[in-house]
């Protein structure tokens, strides 16, 4: 999950707790602070002006979550495997991965998407390129601190070219790291043994050159470019050092630390930067590189923040240095101010940068690895422009809260901060946070008036490509804002799903359809929605609704995945589906419980869960916009005991963290006791347990979403929706008690936009009246 702000999303936390019999004493009860440690707020403004942006021109971004292996259209390529370690080729469009699980290396090309293999006879481990040939750790014992003699391992080589093994021969050392210099000589650093030497061997004559003392085992090494000279970082002992050898035809001439001893934090990721001059440290540290002992390793500068990797092009002056938080900072090379943020589909581990693209192994949230291709930059003469915005010019029904985008045709920075935002009087009003996520630039707002008229104008001369050409005229884009009450609704169920679809979505590679007529399989789709940024789609169970089926064809997904079994929709549909040229995946289990797992292994793990009943729906539809918001699963339980695979999926999922929404009425104390840090959300009904979902979790009020609480379809429809912006949804019903609709009404301020879901048989306009006005 990406890393939030508060500008545009502005989240309060507020846990009312002036209605009596709220919780029951016996139970465990939820507060915020115990809500806040289990859910960090992690919504940004610019993937909600993303979101914004698909929905108003299939020009614009697509989902992040969309994996495309077309040669001509390569974003991302799925990872079969978990790459142990990776370099780039520098003068192919390969990047090398170690596999230790299958004991191969594999070679990604990463233009064409192509994947080639090499199987080994050992686990390899750490794998370095020089002089056009690949050197490959390869493990004969485990790294043990407690080996002191039996050091054995092999090193592995490789033709780059032809990709082919060369040689493969045996060392006397358990090798944990490698560096190779241009002469041939190969640096092993220790694997075990606490203290140990850093082993040279020769390339020519595969034997050991030299041995030199005093590196701590699991250290790993870096070498200057164009050099013979190492640079260790611990990654075992604290406090943590950096120290250098020099060394000459193999041998170590000199040997010294770093001056700093716990002065500076450092971090087990190191980079030198490919001109030599500095050491960048995951800690965001920076230390010079100097072949004078007294100044060398000495501290310089900090990026902004810390790093899991870094990449550099120097040709442009930037470095780019991937987060914790899945999002990678651009810097200025010669001062080091971060001038610009890039999005990534999953959390960086490798970072690189290679013909004109960003190239990223990373952790996606299920679990696996993708190589991530960024182009940063195209031809520097051809002239920057505008591939589409949001708002289109002259739209209406805008949110009073919210933000505008612009697509231009390369990667742009902010080069002057020169924007105004006016209203019909020509008044100037304030703006919110600005910046850039690759090709788009973003700036929110708050607090404008209903119904009212606005022109946003960005002066010429504010936003330049990475080669400084400046886009020279001014964008003006015109929208005027909604009213504070809308509906969404049709003449039944179905078209009110078309309906919710269609506030949202222009086009959506994925579609999740759920049967209309029954609520339990589809309890749980909501989480699965919001991952692959697909609507949901109500349907008959026989036979497709025509307004689905227009819909669906409007929409133009490649992917629909079916929730729930061929009894609750049909054969005949998922067919008539792939008819089209779909493709159509099915996910289901043996009953309504084994198919809430099925669902949440799409999902990947994850710390939390929350726990609803199995046997109604209002309890999963309270909590379904936030669950699917943070793509947490929803698992069904029975009412005094879970379910024998669900409490095995809990357990080997490692799910730390659960919360029971719901009463003793429909989930008893045995299961909430018996589940990992077992929190239990509640009121005396199904309206009070809303309120009390809504008042603790933090949520974005932008839109605020009103539904029945006496059916479960236009409430499921809306869930991937109001999911996808971290909205709530709102259960009534004319007789609900006054108690909640006081305290629904204490809060009515901060919800901006309030959207009722169905016709006035569904949600009546007094009961709205009642709360809200």
């Amino acid at each position: 999950m990406k890393k939030k702000t508060s500008i545009l999303l502005s989240y309060f936390l507020t846990f009312i707790l002036t209605l009596s019999g709220f919780f029951c004493a016996f139970e465990k009860k939820a507060n915020a602070e115990t809500i806040n440690s289990k859910f960090k707020q992690v919504t940004t403004n610019k993937d909600t002006i993303k979101q914004l942006l698909q929905k108003s021109s299939s020009d614009l971004l697509k989902s992040k979550t969309v994996k495309t292996n077309s040669v001509n259209n390569l974003s991302s390529i799925n990872l079969s495997f978990n790459p142990v370690d990776t370099v780039m080729d520098p003068d192919r469009p390969i990047i090398y991965m170690t596999d230790g699980d299958t004991n191969k290396i594999h070679a990604i090309n990463y233009e064409t998407g192509e994947i080639k293999s090499i199987q080994l006879n050992l686990q390899p481990e750490r794998v370095v390129i020089a002089n056009n040939e690949l050197y490959v750790t390869l493990l004969k014992v485990p790294h043990n601190s407690y080996n002191f003699d039996n050091h054995i391992g092999a090193i592995a080589i490789v033709n780059a070219e032809t990709f082919k093994l060369t040689e493969q021969f045996d060392i006397n050392e358990d090798p944990f790291d490698i560096q190779v210099d241009n002469q041939g000589y190969i640096y092993i650093a220790p694997g075990s043994g606490q203290w140990e030497s850093v082993v040279v061997y020769s390339r020519q004559t595969k034997q050991e050159v030299s041995r030199r003392y005093g590196i701590y085992e699991r250290s790993f090494i870096h070498l200057l470019p164009n050099s013979s000279k190492i640079y260790a970082i611990d990654t075992t002992i604290s406090p943590r050092d950096i120290e250098t050898y020099v060394y000459s035809n193999g041998i170590c001439q000199d040997y010294y630390d770093s001056p700093y001893h716990g002065d500076y934090s450092l971090d087990i990721n190191m980079r030198i930067s490919p001109d030599g001059k500095y050491i960048f440290n995951g800690s965001g540290n920076i230390f010079k590189c100097s072949n004078a002992r007294q100044y060398d390793m000495t501290y310089l500068n900090k990026l902004s923040s810390p790093f899991t990797d870094i990449a550099f092009d120097l040709n442009s002056n930037f470095i780019y240095a991937a987060q914790q938080n899945g999002n990678i900072n651009v810097y200025n090379y010669e001062t080091f101010a971060q001038i610009s943020t890039l999005q990534t589909e999953g959390i960086v581990r490798d970072l690189y940068y290679g013909r004109n693209k960003l190239l990223a192994i990373s952790k996606t949230p299920n679990n696996t690895f993708i190589l991530e291709r960024k182009s940063l930059s195209n031809d520097p003469l051809e002239p920057l422009k505008i591939e589409a915005t949001y708002p289109i010019n002259n739209s209406t029904n805008l949110p009073v809260q919210g933000g505008m985008a612009v697509k231009f045709n390369k990667g742009i920075v902010v080069k002057n901060a020169n924007f105004t935002l006016t209203n019909s009087n020509n008044q100037q009003l304030p703006l919110g946070e600005y910046g850039v996520d690759q090709d788009v630039f973003y700036i929110t707002y708050e607090n404008l008036a209903y119904s009212t008229k606005y022109t946003l104008t960005i002066k010429g001369g504010s936003i330049s490509d990475y080669n400084n050409n400046v886009y020279s005229s001014d964008v003006v884009l015109n929208f005027t804002t909604g009213a504070e009450f809308n509906r969404l609704c049709g003449l039944n169920r179905y078209e009110t799903s078309t309906k919710i679809s269609q506030s949202k979505w222009f086009a959506s590679d994925y579609i999740v359809l759920a049967t209309g007529e029954n609520f339990p399989d589809a309890l749980c789709a909501a989480p699965l929605a919001t991952r692959y940024n697909a609507p949901i789609l109500l349907t008959p169970s026989n036979a497709l609704d025509p307004n689905i089926e227009l819909e669906i064809t409007r929409l133009q997904p490649k992917n629909i995945f079916i929730v729930g079994g061929p009894g609750a929709v049909s054969d005949a549909i998922k067919q008539k589906l792939e008819s089209k040229g779909i493709i159509v995946t099915r996910i289901y289990g043996q009953s309504r419980y084994d198919t809430s797992l099925e669902v949440a292994k799409h999902l990947g793990n994850t710390e939390n869960a929350f726990i609803v009943t199995g046997n109604n729906y209002p309890d999963a539809l309270s909590i379904a916009s936030f669950a699917a918001f943070y793509e947490t699963p929803i698992l069904l339980t029975d009412y005094d005991s879970i379910p024998a695979n669900t409490r095995a999926y809990i357990q080997n999922t490692g799910i730390k963290n659960t919360f029971v929404i719901g009463g003793t009425g429909v989930i008893s104390n045995n299961v909430l006791t018996s589940l990992p840090n077992g929190v239990r959300i509640a009121g005396r009904d199904r309206y009070e347990t809303n309120y009390v979902i809504f008042s603790s979790f933090p949520y974005n009020y932008t839109s605020t979403y009103i539904a029945t609480g006496e059916n479960f379809a236009d409430a499921l429809s809306c869930s991937s929706l109001a999911g996808s912006n971290n909205s709530p949804i709102i259960l009534v019903t004319d007789d609900m008690s006054q108690g909640v609709i006081n305290a629904l009404r204490q809060s009515k301020d901060k919800m901006k936009m309030k959207i009722t879901l169905g016709g006035t048989g569904a949600v009546s306009d007094n009961i709205v009246n009642r709360i809200f006005k």
